[in-house]
């Protein structure tokens, strides 16, 4: 059942001049002798490796490895279905953790699938058997071009930040004074664990808006690239209005668990009676401070760790910092 009895055969054909691989084929043999209780001491995983393309395309040749279980490390290549087994990996009766990442040249792995994720982290006990699970890679190189205008339309050059934002990584970009534009070609991600901090922007929907003072564009939900993996941009156009939205209000975040600050969680705002949006990543104390229009409405504070797990709260900005503590369990 755990692939503890059966050996992996690759056969490769390449052309002697060039090198040149021409065909591979991949299968598994019965040893002579059964693993010692059938293979039920072990366990086994199996990926897929896909692009991100429309049909979720297999990608061979994906170096993948395993690592922090008792059998790491281990490696393997993707076979020309995009697949990859790991047989008669131990694991203690309580449970092992594996840590499963893939590495494609000219790709990165899509967030949800790294490490701390289902796809990139199991706990097994032995006997099982974990997948087939698709770990998902995109092509590099996506990017999004962010342009300001004012009421008019005509460029706005008087200095603005740019929120990129979603629960699951983004991105703060400065358009100095004299600029109209931006174009962003990487997000944060904050996953300490996997040790993944700054990603190339994954194909995915983002909440985009622009902030000069007091000042804010309406917010847009912008699609990531425009055709992947044929046309690897996007572009959006933000109005920022002539006349400020007048009184502000401080906003101060601070985003714990267990009672421990957390950094580079993603903390999201939004109102949608202004029409505000704004997003930060919360710094080494797990704070993160905004500046909003004071209203008589309630702003939705969301914090999100690099484990997906959130945390939201409503809170008055009407003059004085309500300062929320949004604690994730």
């Amino acid at each position: 059942v755990t692939y503890a009895d059966y050996k992996k055969v690759v056969v490769t054909v390449t052309r002697s001049s060039d090198g040149a691989l021409l065909a591979q084929k991949t299968t598994y043999v019965a040893a002579s002798a059964a693993a010692p209780d059938n293979g039920q001491d072990y366990v086994a995983i199996k990926r897929q490796v896909v692009d991100m393309d429309s049909t979720s395309t297999p990608l061979a040749g994906v170096s993948v490895s395993i690592a922090t279980g008792p059998s790491a490390p281990r490696s393997d290549t993707t076979d020309a279905s995009g697949s990859v087994l790991f047989p008669a990996l131990t694991a203690a009766a309580g449970g092992s953790v594996y840590d499963v990442t893939a590495s494609l040249a000219g790709y990165s792995t899509f967030p949800q699938d790294l490490p701390t994720w289902a796809p990139g982290h199991v706990t097994l006990t032995p006997g099982q058997v974990d997948g087939p699970k698709q770990i998902r890679l995109y092509r590099n190189g996506i990017s999004l071009t962010v342009n300001l205008v004012d009421a008019s339309g005509s460029p706005f050059t008087g200095g603005a930040a740019v929120y990129v934002g979603s629960p699951v990584c983004g991105q703060v970009a400065s358009v100095p004074a004299g600029a109209s534009s931006t174009t962003i070609a990487s997000v944060v991600l904050g996953n300490a664990y996997a040790n993944v901090g700054t990603i190339p922007i994954p194909p995915m929907t983002f909440t985009v808006s622009a902030q000069s003072g007091s000042k804010l564009s309406a917010p847009q939900q912008v699609t990531v690239p425009r055709s992947y993996p044929s046309d690897l941009t996007q572009a959006v156009t933000l109005a920022l209005p002539s006349s400020g939205a007048g009184s502000m209000t401080p906003l101060t975040v601070t985003v714990t668990k267990g009672g421990v600050a957390v950094p580079n969680a993603h903390v999201e705002v939004a109102n949608t009676s202004p029409g505000v949006y704004l997003f930060g990543l919360t710094n080494a104390s797990g704070v993160a401070t905004f500046s909003v229009p004071s209203s008589s409405t309630r702003y939705a504070v969301t914090a999100t760790d690099a484990l997906g797990a959130t945390a939201t709260t409503n809170v008055l900005a009407n003059g004085s910092d309500p300062k929320p503590t949004l604690a994730i369990s």
